[in-house]
């Protein structure tokens, strides 16, 4: 399926306005704020200061793979695997530190239920339907803790899970970090490839991964592509 750039491009611009340093009540706020740097007790999750603009975004990808995980708990498809896998992830994870809190936050005993029916729904049926939207995202109402390290978890298994070929596409030395950044310096043009490498880890490049490859993309090149390419995760 070809991808529709145009789409692509009209997400990134929004992904690109929820950036800028945005607090939530918490301790991993509290440590970036004081020390540029959180470390969760007892585990490898950090944050650091290049994650102190995109507590929105991270917070947005949360709360967009919680609604597409809803979507899909009532809808088959082929093309989700990778998708269910990262989410199991990250629940199994959270399920073993945070109990009830975990993402995607469907336990029946979830304590922030006020706070949940504030979330935007029907995301993933909006896309499904051709007319993606991420603008609901940029709400301060779904930036809490629980949903802004969600977010960050999602986007480290997205990249664990991608495989190598994902990594090589952007970091190699005929990559996309190479051609599009450190030559043209076009940062959306690199954003929009990144996007559509993501769409094609998922298998299909349908509708219903458009607004979560945009994510994905634009908060990999807003943190800095250096950080991830010189990584040995």
């Amino acid at each position: 399926m070809a991808i529709d750039e145009k789409r692509l491009r009209s997400l990134i611009n929004k992904v690109d306005s929820f950036t800028g340093p945005k607090p939530y009540a918490g301790v991993s706020w509290r440590d970036l704020e004081r020390y540029n740097r959180y470390q969760e007790p007892a585990s490898g999750f950090v944050m650091t200061a290049e994650d102190l603009p995109l507590t929105q975004l991270y917070a947005g990808l949360a709360v967009l793979s919680r609604d597409i995980h809803l979507y899909l708990a009532k809808s088959a498809r082929k093309d989700t695997a990778l998708f269910r896998n990262i989410v199991s992830a990250v629940n199994a994870e959270e399920k073993k530190r945070y109990g009830s809190t975990a993402f995607p936050y469907d336990d029946p005993q979830f304590p922030y239920q006020a706070e949940l029916k504030l979330f935007p729904k029907g995301l993933a049926l909006k896309a499904i339907r051709g007319k993606p939207t991420l603008a609901p995202l940029g709400d301060n109402a779904i930036r809490h803790e629980w949903t802004v390290k969600a977010g960050k978890k999602l986007l480290l298994e997205f990249l664990t899970k991608a495989g190598p070929q994902f990594k090589s596409g952007i970091c190699g030395t005929d990559g996309l970090y190479y051609k599009f950044f450190k030559i043209e310096s076009d940062e959306m043009k690199l954003t929009v490839e990144i996007a559509n490498l993501a769409l094609g880890s998922f298998g299909i490049a349908t509708a219903l991964w458009y607004p979560l490859a945009a994510c994905l993309a634009g908060i990999l090149v807003k943190r800095g592509l250096n950080l991830y390419c010189e990584s040995t995760d």
